[in-house]
């Protein structure tokens, strides 16, 4: 069933005969009636593909065409999923007891596979029956796509024609490109040159050739102006060509005179005016000796763009060749490396957005009314800077009036695909285009992109995976799925149908998103073709009663009220859910899904993924909520699951059956337990997101080296040092790892968890060099030495590690591996002279270079690392004058292609004259280099500067922050503040596992830090950002214990996200630090602007620390706080509240419902029974447990919640009336008495 192709113009055709083929093969023994259906079915389908096919690529089709495809479309999915139930029923075989009770399980089994099979015949024989007079219906009614493209054979108005004819005055936002165009074509140089302007539809790239060829077309002996269709006609484009360039130069005594007078009069009765080669000969003579400048508007294909650069003579006059092209990789090809620029046309600044919407409906800005002020930005932001898009808008908002309801209506509409106005639908005519010119199967991959919520950030590999669980992805040559995938993507980029964001170091984007108004095209088509239906706004409604076979709901706006039993759930092949609602669909309804994605909020919980273990053709599963703490047991069922996806869930141990998923692929948690039985798993390809804990065997740990398809690994290693057996674990990680390294491995990330050591790398002796590898990281892993097999690595472009000492010969193996772009390297040791030299001829790839240790500092030379756009190293400023005499910029000014700069300074034992002296040279040198980059400054040991006279100038700092202290009984509680300053900044710079440290601040007579990991402290939490107190040294050197809460902030300073209370526990600082690893995911944070502005985000951190020495006793070897025996005993803050207000949350114990009108309480008959004497009257009244509880129909549910909420903790919810009146009239409706 693998390797399957759907395509939207067929439904699931091409997946359906693959299946029947199969079917039909040795593999399965079929009911010889069966087989006879299957065989028919196949033949008639195959027949009717090839017609549906053919309409997928007629731009127009009639009613009778359309509904005939639509119908056999529809059929196609439902024979499909016939199918599969069958090839299901044919594969499944359940658990089988032995003995007796095994004996009568298999009967009852064949049985009721009997029954089943029998059902499922007789559906295929009914859906045969279907498919047979669908085919007669199309016989009947002569529908053939040959005969209808005769009648219709019409040529359309091209829509990009008014381009040509815009008054330059009307035009906003073209001078900068258009000067800058004018200068790539008339720049002096008489070499032949080919400049291609790149873009989306209705960027104005037809506009902007235009007027670049009006302004500098007389600077030329001759000129063309000429436009490419989709299906061009070549004789068509150089017959014009040919009349534009040669006709000023007509004359009567012009030898050339008949050959314009033959081509302008369209006669082509002659065999030479209609030879391609003939009109290429006479342009290639002609031009020969002339300074041309010929425009070349929207080429679509390289193959076009040959045949008539033929034409056009490459000579040493001059000539220039403007091309204009949606498609990145055709403006490429135009261009040869030395001979032509690639120019990419910008969208329109928000600026010039505003102005052109403006003053295309009111003359001019100042003209809008106020009360249209605010949703007119909104729908300028929607158009995405797009020129066509924004005419567009502009030109439907003009006719309608000022009430600002009609234009909150236009504004919602857009992205909707639901809108059929005539403006809209002349801009989708344009932009249609692009999506006509894909070829079938990346039509599918588009639309499939409808499902998504406006302004999303589409993840590659979350997509690619859905993707090809969809059957979307058609094996080739028998390439590897994901790797195709990826094609089909970067693909959809280069068309300019997609927008890449988060490009990787290795030029591969990590996401894309939609622009508005192609996201407005695809949910238009999607609709048409019943691909997808979202609900989620009011813009998206189900349009129609036909059965769902894409759902998509976004609760993440407004609430949304969906009517489920109304719809028809039973054919859903993919169900995506936004947000959360109390209303969530059922899901055992869906029996045909394959893809389940759940990105919903916390309340998502673990009772609600009961019912997926029944989803059997269940291909994809990802689930996003921070309440989810375990899987069902049964999940090993879903023998189908291909993608498990888990990162942002919290489940630390997954059932045993999950072992028995042998089709699963790619396996994603967020610090899940590996388990027992791994190696069982021989499809996995890629395992992230696993954790090496204590409780695992080495057993486990063995098994990872039998997946001989493993290409991406990323483990946390938490064996703590003091093990006794530690190197049983080592022994066995490195088995392993020898034996994936020689198959497929091609990703190797380990991050060590506190306490757990360094991992003895270098000491491993594999049999064979990993020479597939691409990237490791293992930044925790300390080289006595380089290995040998490091130097091998021809593949690597990514490498983090540490080395005892950083030396020349290092840099030298690590400097000629061929792919490297991204390298952190760590020294180890303090060598406080040593000066490391970059030559010009290591690193030549290299992109990305950090460099960190306690060493002098480094020197580029004159012509090194010249690729390289990023640099993060440490210097010593002690005596840096001297060290650095002939380079006293570190030599930064050679790095010519140089973005980014951080600089470490270590000021220990410096004069501040000597840091702020290497500042300005460093500073200098910058401003010097092409793209003038802001060096970072960060100072290190400040404290241990050399004090002088001179002002001292506080370097930048990631932190700005602020305090308040109290002592209240025996515990120093201190309020901090902290404001992370540049967050994209430190994002870039620290990896995972790497951290920003605050200046030290003080708290009941200890010195502690803040731990900022804005990439996660490890891979289980690598999307997150972590942060935690630390101790660091100072006070009498004793024992500290305390705890830290933290809070996320927004711009008014209140409370967004708080940690969880339980986390909060009392540590001793000795041996842990406390605080947040996943404090708030940064997808999350960069989609609150609330809490994320102008780069900056705040966070306040609760740190109570005890006052009294404590001790640490060792019980069946875990640590646990114990009060030193000559001090007294220290009682910290009571949080009994905190497990209370637990306990009415999680329903655990709950032996009484309460009945407030229509909702439901639960909660604990001794907790309201010794807070409430009304309540305990009540209760007495009532029978032992389970008891139910009715209060009076006029309570308020809401202030019930809040009561129930303050008898279990004294205090009210964060979103609780707090009036006294209100809470007064509240307890007496309850009875309530404090």
């Amino acid at each position: 069933m693998d390797g399957f192709m759907v395509s939207v113009a067929t439904g699931a055709m091409n997946s359906l005969i693959d299946k029947l083929t199969t079917l039909l093969g040795q593999e399965f023994r079929l009911h010889k009636g069966v087989q006879r259906d299957i065989a028919l079915l196949n033949g008639e389908l195959s027949c009717m593909n090839a017609l549906l096919e053919k309409l997928a690529n007629m731009e127009v089709l009639d009613p009778q065409m359309m509904e005939w495809r639509n119908q056999v479309r529809e059929m196609a999915y439902d024979i499909e999923d016939c199918i599969d139930r069958y090839i299901y029923q044919l594969h499944y075989e359940p658990q089988r007891p032995t003995g007796i009770v095994g004996f009568f399980h298999d009967y009852v089994h064949k049985v009721k596979e009997l029954l089943a099979r029998r059902e499922v015949a007789q559906e295929i024989k009914v859906l045969k029956d279907d498919i047979v007079e669908a085919s007669h219906r199309r016989k009947r009614y002569k529908i053939d796509p040959e005969l209808y493209s005769e009648t219709t054979n019409v040529v359309p108005i091209d829509p990009r024609l008014p381009a040509l004819y815009v008054e330059a005055s009307n035009l906003v936002g073209i001078d900068i490109p258009r000067d800058q165009l004018i200068n790539l074509v008339d720049d002096g140089d008489q070499s032949f040159k080919v400049i291609s302007i790149v873009g989306v539809g209705g960027l104005g790239k037809t506009t902007l050739a235009n007027e670049v060829y009006k302004k500098t077309g007389g600077r030329f002996d001759c000129q063309a102006f000429v436009s490419v269709s989709q299906k061009p006609d070549v004789k068509k484009i150089l017959r014009s060509i040919i009349c534009q360039t040669m006709e000023p130069y007509h004359a009567s005594t012009n030898p050339d005179k008949a050959v314009i007078s033959q081509i302008k009069k369209q006669d082509y009765s002659s065999t030479e005016a209609g030879d391609v080669e003939w009109l290429i000969n006479i342009l290639r003579v002609f031009l020969k000796d002339k300074r041309y400048l010929i425009v070349i508007d929207d080429i679509w294909s390289t193959q076009e763009w040959m045949t008539i650069k033929f034409a056009l003579f490459e000579n040493t006059c001059g000539s220039r060749i403007l091309v204009t092209t949606r498609i990145s990789t055709v403006a490429k090809s135009c261009c040869s490396p030395d001979r032509g620029t690639v120019y990419e046309l910008r969208p329109l600044s928000e600026a010039d957005s505003m102005c052109l919407f403006f003053r295309r409906i009111f003359g001019s800005e100042d003209l809008c009314p106020v009360n249209l002020k605010d949703v007119s930005t909104e729908i300028i932001k929607k158009c995405g800077g797009l020129p066509l898009a924004i005419i567009t808008m502009a030109s439907l908002l003009a006719d309608k009036s000022d009430r600002r309801e009609e234009w909150v209506c236009i504004r919602n509409s857009i992205g909707s695909g639901l809108e059929k106005k005539y403006d809209l639908e002349v801009m989708r005519s344009i932009l249609s285009l692009s999506y006509s010119d894909l070829p079938l199967h990346l039509k599918t991959c588009l639309l499939y992109l409808s499902i998504y919520p406006e302004d999303y950030k589409i993840n590659m590999h979350q997509l690619v995976r859905r993707w090809i669980a969809e059957g979307f992805i058609k094996d080739k040559s028998g390439r590897n799925l994901m790797v195709e995938g990826k094609c089909y993507f970067n693909e959809l980029i280069n068309r300019s149908m997609i927008q890449p964001v988060d490009i990787g170091i290795d030029g591969q984007p990590k996401a894309c998103r939609v622009h508005d108004m192609i996201l407005d095209l695809i949910v238009s088509k999607a609709v048409d073709e019943n691909f997808s239906t979202s609900i989620g706004d009011e813009t998206h409604r189900l349009a129609s009663q036909a059965k769902i076979r894409r759902l998509s709901v976004d609760y993440s706006g407004q609430e949304v009220s969906v009517s489920w039993p109304s719809l028809m759930l039973a054919h859903v092949r993919s169900l995506s859910i936004f947000g959360y609602s109390e209303q969530m669909p059922p899901i055992s309804e869906f029996k045909a899904l394959r893809v389940l994605d759940l990105e919903s909020s916390v309340k998502l919980q673990n009772s609600d993924l009961n019912n997926v273990v029944d989803l059997f053709q269940l291909r994809y599963l990802r689930i996003a909520a921070s309440r989810i703490t375990h899987l069902p047991e049964q999940i090993g069922e879903l023998q189908f699951l291909e993608t498990l996806d888990l990162r942002r869930t919290w489940i630390r141990k997954l059932p045993a059956s999950i072992v028995k998923l042998r089709r699963l692929s790619c396996f994603s948690a967020n610090g899940a337990r590996l388990p027992d039985g791994v190696g069982k798993m021989q499809s996995l390809q890629e395992l992230s997101g696993i954790t090496v804990y204590d409780e695992c065997s080495t057993n486990s740990l063995l098994e990872l080296g039998n997946l001989n398809s493993l290409r991406t690994l990323k483990l946390t290693w938490y064996i703590r040092e003091s093990r006794k057996d530690r190197t049983h674990y080592t022994d066995s990680l490195a088995s392993s790892l020898g034996k994936l390294v020689s198959s497929s491995l091609e990703s190797l990330s380990i991050i060590n968890g506190p306490f757990s050591g360094y991992i003895p790398f270098d000491s491993w002796s594999w049999s064979s060099s990993p020479h597939l590898l691409q990237e490791l990281y293992i930044p925790k892993c300390c080289f006595q030495r380089i290995p040998d097999w490091m130097a091998s690595m021809n593949n690597l472009y990514r490498l983090c590690v540490r080395s005892k000492q950083v030396t020349k010969q290092i840099l030298q193996i690590l400097g000629d591996l061929p792919a490297l772009l991204d390298l952190e390297l760590r020294s180890e040791s303090d060598d406080p002279k040593k000066i490391l030299i970059i030559s010009k001829y290591i690193f030549r790839c290299l992109k990305i270079f950090r460099l960190y240790g306690s060493f002098v500092g480094l020197i580029f030379e004159d012509g090194s690392m010249q690729k390289v756009r990023e640099i993060s190293v440490v210097v010593r400023a002690h005596k840096a004058k001297s060290a650095f005499a002939d380079h006293p910029d570190l030599g930064i000014r050679n790095l010519t292609s140089l973005m980014d700069l951080n600089v470490w300074i270590n000021c220990e034992g410096a004069r501040v004259q000597e840091v702020t002296v290497l500042e300005a040279a460093i500073a200098d040198a910058t401003a010097l280099l092409p793209n003038h980059p802001t060096p970072h400054f960060f100072r290190e040991n400040e404290e241990n500067m050399v004090k002088d006279d001179l002002p001292n100038h506080p370097a930048p700092h990631f932190f700005r922050e602020n305090e308040e202290k109290m002592v209240k009984d025996e515990a120093h509680m201190q309020e901090k503040m902290l404001e992370i300053d540049g967050y994209t900044n430190t994002k870039s710079i620290l990896a995972t596992g790497e951290s920003a440290t605050s200046r030290r601040f003080a708290v009941g007579g200890h010195s502690f830090v803040m731990r900022y990991y804005p990439n996660g402290l490890d891979d289980g939490c690598a999307d997150s950002i972590s942060l935690f107190v630390d101790v660091a040294g100072g006070g009498n050197g004793s024992g500290v214990a305390g705890h830290a809460r933290f809070s996320v902030l927004d711009h008014a300073g209140s409370p967004a996200r708080r940690t969880d209370d339980a986390s909060s526990e009392v540590v001793d600082f000795r041996t842990h630090f406390s605080g947040q690893r996943s404090l708030i995911t940064r997808e999350e944070l960069e989609r609150s602007p609330d809490i994320l502005r102008d780069d900056c985000f705040a966070v306040r951190c609760d740190l109570t620390v005890m006052d009294k020495h404590l001790l640490t006793v060792d019980l069946d070897h875990e640590a646990v706080l114990a009060a030193d025996a000559d001090a007294a005993a220290v009682v910290p803050p009571s949080d009994l509240h905190r497990h209370l207000a637990e306990l009415l949350w999680s329903k655990e114990g709950a032996d009484v419902v309460i009945e407030v009108g229509d909702t439901t309480f639960h909660a604990h008959r001794w907790v309201l029974a010794a807070r409430s004497p009304v309540l305990k009257a009540e209760l007495s009244a009532l029978p032992s447990s389970p008891a139910t509880l009715r209060l009076a129909a006029a309570m308020d549910a809401d202030a019930f919640r809040a009561l129930l909420h303050f008898i279990y903790t004294d205090t009210l919810p964060d979103d609780a009336d707090t009036d006294d009146d209100a809470m007064a009239r509240r307890r007496t409706r309850t009875g309530w008495r404090g």
